[in-house]
C-alpha cells in the first residue's frame, strides 16, 4: 500500500501536465503564421471588396502592421491580414472594419 500512496502525487502531476499540454499545442498551431509576404513602401493596399485604400506609408515589422494615409488621416492594417494580389496588397478587412 505504501507504493500507492507515494505514486499519487506523481500521477496527479502527470495528469495535470497532460491537461495543460494539449491547449498549449493547439495555441501553438494557431499562432503559426501563414506564408509571409514582402510588404514594401508605396505598394497599393486594397480592401476585402477590391477597392483601393491607399499606398503603404510605413511598414512596422516589430509592431506587425502597415500604415497608410487616406482622407488626411493615418490608418493601420495588421500585416497578418495582408495577402499579395499581383503588385498590390489585399487585406481581409473591409473599409468599415478599418475605420474609413
Amino acid at each position: 500500500m505504501e507504493t500507492d500512496q507515494t505514486m499519487k502525487p506523481y500521477l496527479t502531476c502527470m495528469c495535470a501536465a497532460l491537461l495543460f499540454a494539449a491547449p498549449v499545442q493547439a495555441l501553438a498551431a494557431q499562432a503559426a503564421p501563414a506564408a509571409t509576404i514582402a510588404v514594401k513602401k508605396n505598394q497599393t493596399i486594397i480592401d476585402a471588396d477590391g477597392r483601393v485604400l491607399g499606398k503603404v506609408y510605413e511598414v512596422n515589422d516589430a509592431g506587425g502592421f502597415v500604415t497608410f494615409t487616406a482622407q488626411m488621416k493615418v490608418y493601420r492594417v495588421p500585416i497578418s491580414t495582408l495577402s499579395a494580389e499581383g503588385a498590390r496588397l489585399k487585406t481581409s478587412l473591409t473599409r468599415k472594419a478599418i475605420g474609413l
